[in-house]
């Protein structure tokens, strides 16, 4: 069984996918990794919410996500740990899947322009739409 990658590999993924580049201002200094969806959100350590960016771009480019003032949305450690990656186990069965890069493409595509969370809730969006076509 293949280990789960540890969160400092897959900051250094970022780092490199990101091409050691903040992805606001493109410096190559001060780099550190946001979450883009923050964990304390219901945000995951997945590649797909992560982007590089600098301490100065990060400070003040997204104080408003780290710290903000609907404090509603911020989700209780315990609900976190219980939907680990961002997915409900209880209700959910992860599979391993391989698509040809032309379906990824599409993948990305419906990802960005419906600004789903990640690609997963695309991949997920997609096969809903595709099923109820098929009906």
């Amino acid at each position: 069984m293949k280990q789960q990658n540890s969160v400092s590999e897959i900051f250094t993924r970022c780092l490199k996918r990101d091409g050691y580049t903040c992805c606001d201002c493109g410096v190559q200094t001060k780099l550190e990794i946001h979450h883009i969806r923050p964990v304390s959100q219901g945000g995951t350590n997945t590649l797909s919410n992560l982007k590089t960016v600098c301490s100065d771009c990060h400070k003040n480019n997204y104080k408003d996500v780290h710290y903000p003032k609907d404090k509603s949305v911020l989700i209780p450690h315990e609900q976190r740990v219980k939907t680990r990656y961002g997915i409900d186990k209880t209700k959910n069965t992860q599979i391993l899947i391989t698509f040809p890069d032309e379906m990824v493409d599409e993948i990305e595509t419906h990802w960005h322009e419906n600004k789903l969370k990640n690609r997963n809730e695309a991949i997920r969006d997609l096969i809903e739409k595709g099923l109820k076509l098929n009906k």
